[in-house]
């Protein structure tokens, strides 16, 4: 687990161990000790289902790298000392550095002097750590003088004087490498640049890469190696001099991606590559050719791909059955055989295909299993994704088919439905403070909605709409997307009998949506349920 990347422990209360009827309200804490025995503290946060830190919240509390932390939930009902536990161990360790290089690329001027600055490298667990640089020059010898070393206007910069290259209209990569330098600290990171020196005033610029903006409205840093999953949207700053040039986008191969005239005096221009055009490994390989009257200059960028999960033999997801009748089933499914060449931690993430879309039903997380439920009578493609630390996922999906029930009469099916709205406790619920358990019990609401009607359907929709905003948790975007999903389908099964109330709520998921796995098992006492 590397602190920089925050942390995320869930849980999952089975709601037969919690008192009928909302009698006892489910409070939850979470609790930590250190393998050494040093201090471990947990915010606030401690105090709810699902343990949220980010990188911040672990820096503040001063977690040992290579250290092994058990982290405790223990789960208890109000006023009562019946509690039940469970326990993970976590080991912090230490986050590849992030190597950073700024600086020209593509084609210079053979006569200037340019300077290639890593400045912005960084330790992603103490970014105001200091860092040892390294420069190099490829291929040897560089520069015509062998005793020439350029200059170090600081540890982080290299200028160089482009007349002092061996040759002109060749090649040559620039490669920083930076190092940890606490004790015992064996960390790398490189970053490159290549140039070409061209005889006379080329058209000049640089390609970075946008990777959004971070909490501070400064834009953020850029992973090492792009996720391939996303688009990767580059951007070209002309240097002034060259801001009248128009700019042809091309890629490693020479292809043609996009072209456009800037407007007089337009410092950049970018560009969207899909992940649609990426090569299946390796690195996007992306050159800018600025023209102007007379003379030509390209500016290039090469952006290490990062390896998706893969599950090399099948099968990748499984359930436990692939048919059942309706309403009286549930499908267990299993991902299996994944693994990341990156050495990435993977998440795991369940839900059902529509129309061709990924609806999550069970936000990513350690769990590699899932329990489906929420399906009237069809076929179904569920679906489960391995998600690594850097955002990329790859995806398998397995059939099911729910079969209808013998009840054929308009009689029989309200029956039917009315007899499984009455097994619905949402007092129970929201008492467990389960945000899953809620949206488990929204998609069965769901389907029996869309197979028939009964006398208690309504009030129980409405019911588990209120109940999601009690229980929710807008620090987290992944149930907020599974909540999101849930309201939308209860809502879509039946939005004529929402009552003001429940229409109040279902607008707070949405709002709360867009602003925004260790089982602890309870322990069923009916004493301290009726005490």
């Amino acid at each position: 687990m590397q602190p920089s990347r925050g942390l995320k422990l869930q849980s999952k209360l089975q709601v037969s161990s919690v008192c009928k009827g909302g009698a006892k309200q489910v409070n939850y804490l979470w609790t930590c000790a250190s393998a050494d025995g040093s201090t471990c503290t947990l915010p606030d946060a401690a105090a709810n289902q699902q343990l949220l830190l980010g990188a911040s919240d672990l820096a503040a509390a001063s977690f040992k790298l290579e250290t092994d932390y058990t982290f405790t939930l223990t789960a208890g009902f109000t006023g009562s000392a019946v509690t039940s536990t469970a326990s993970t161990v976590v080991r912090f360790a230490r986050s590849p550095l992030r190597a950073a290089l700024a600086g020209p690329s593509g084609d210079v001027p053979a006569t200037k002097n340019f300077t290639f600055d890593a400045s912005k490298s960084s330790d992603p667990d103490n970014p105001t750590t200091s860092l040892k640089y390294d420069f190099s020059c490829s291929p040897q010898p560089c520069f015509s003088d062998v005793t020439y070393t350029g200059v170090r206007p600081k540890q982080s910069s290299w200028m160089v004087d482009a007349s002092q290259l061996s040759a002109i209209n060749q090649p040559y990569t620039f490669t920083v490498t930076v190092s940890g330098t606490a004790a015992g600290d064996t960390r790398q990171a490189t970053a490159s640049l290549t140039i070409t020196p061209r005889p006379g005033n080329p058209p000049t610029g640089t390609i970075t890469r946008f990777c959004g903006y971070d909490a501070t409205g400064n834009l953020a840093a850029c992973l090492a190696k792009h996720n391939p999953t996303q688009d990767l949207l580059a951007i070209l700053r002309l240097d002034p001099d060259f801001r009248s040039a128009s700019v042809q986008w091309v890629n490693a191969g020479g292809q043609q991606l996009q072209e456009g005239v800037n407007a007089q005096g337009t410092p950049s221009t970018t560009l969207t590559v899909h992940p649609t055009a990426f090569p299946t490994a390796g690195a996007v390989i992306l050159q800018a050719v600025m023209r102007m009257p007379g003379v030509n200059g390209t500016a290039s960028i090469n952006v290490p791909l990062n390896n998706p999960p893969n599950c090399p033999q099948a099968p990748c997801f499984f359930t436990d059955i692939n048919s059942t009748v309706f309403p009286a089933y549930t499908f267990v499914g299993a991902a299996s055989g994944w693994s990341d060449a990156d050495g990435d931690v993977l998440t795991y993430e369940f839900g059902q295909m529509s129309n061709g879309d990924y609806r999550a039903l069970q936000p990513a997380g350690p769990s590699t299993t899932y329990t489906f439920r929420g399906f009237e009578p069809g076929s179904y493609q569920l679906y489960a994704c391995a998600i690594d630390t850097s955002g990329a996922r790859t995806c398998a999906t397995a059939p099911i088919q729910v079969q209808q029930p013998a009840a054929v009469t308009p009689a029989d099916k309200a029956a039917l439905v009315e007899s499984s709205v009455t097994k619905i406790d949402v007092e129970q619920l929201a008492s467990t403070g389960d945000v899953s358990a809620v949206t488990d019990a929204m998609q069965e609401i769901a389907s029996l909605a869309a197979f028939s009607t009964s006398p208690g359907l309504a009030a129980k929709q409405n019911a588990l709409l209120t109940t999601l905003t009690t229980v929710m948790n807008p620090n987290d975007p992944g149930a907020m997307a599974t909540s999101l999903n849930a309201a939308d389908r209860v809502s879509d099964a039946g939005t004529a009998a929402l009552t003001p109330e429940a229409g109040a709520a279902l607008l707070n998921v949405t709002d709360a949506f867009v602003t925004s796995n260790a089982d602890a098992a309870g322990v069923t006492d009916n004493q301290v349920c009726t005490r």
